[in-house]
């Protein structure tokens, strides 16, 4: 099937148990959508739906046709009944919480979803008595439904700016949209006011 043909979008669930949908375009076939478990996406998009996320990604299954090879994603549900019919299945792959040597991995709830991220251990250390207000919380390495890298849901930014003598130093990170900014910090895209910087 040609990469210009008419493509549906369609979700499957990543990681066995994972309560959220991984959506994306694909060009298969309804008889092949159904072996790998895709739900097309109504008028309505199901709750916890993200677009665009590097973990967790699905497995990919492919098989080889009289007309050529076929791809895509594949719902975990789907993967042994997938398998008894020919298809090769890859891994899945998932990211969890965790500290390194330069940084953090924190998030932020948004949809359903928390969307995580890996966050500088320099910053971090600047803004940790702000990130309650922020509604930043530190992941745990036993958390598995961090989302990471989606480009939907995907939260805003806001940032503070620090002033130390004549230097100007600017904090910026991602936040929860439900909550009000603590003391100082400002919405991306609004102006600072310099009398108000801390």
């Amino acid at each position: 099937m040609a990469v210009y043909d008419f493509k549906r979008e369609v979700y499957v669930t990543p990681i066995k148990g994972m309560a959220m949908n991984y959506a994306f375009l694909t060009n298969v076939d309804a008889s092949v959508s159904q072996v790998l478990g895709h739900t097309d996406i109504g008028a309505a998009l199901p709750p916890a739906t993200v677009y665009g996320a590097n973990a967790p990604k699905p497995a990919r299954a492919s098989k080889r046709f009289i007309d050529g090879l076929k791809s895509s994603f594949i719902d975990a549900d789907a993967l042994t009944d997938a398998r008894a019919q020919g298809w090769s299945i890859g891994k899945a792959k998932i990211r969890r919480g965790g500290t390194s040597s330069f940084a953090i991995v924190v998030y932020v709830s948004i949809g359903g979803i928390k969307y995580a991220w890996a966050m500088p251990l320099r910053l971090y250390n600047k803004i940790e008595s702000d990130l309650p207000g922020l509604g930043i919380t530190v992941a745990q390495p036993n958390e598995l439904d961090l989302i990471f890298g989606a480009s939907s849901p995907k939260p805003p930014r806001a940032s503070k700016v620090v002033l130390t003598g004549n230097n100007q130093d600017v904090h910026s990170t991602f936040v929860d949209p439900t909550l009000t900014l603590p003391a100082g910090w400002k919405a991306a895209g609004e102006d600072h006011d310099p009398s108000q910087s801390v």
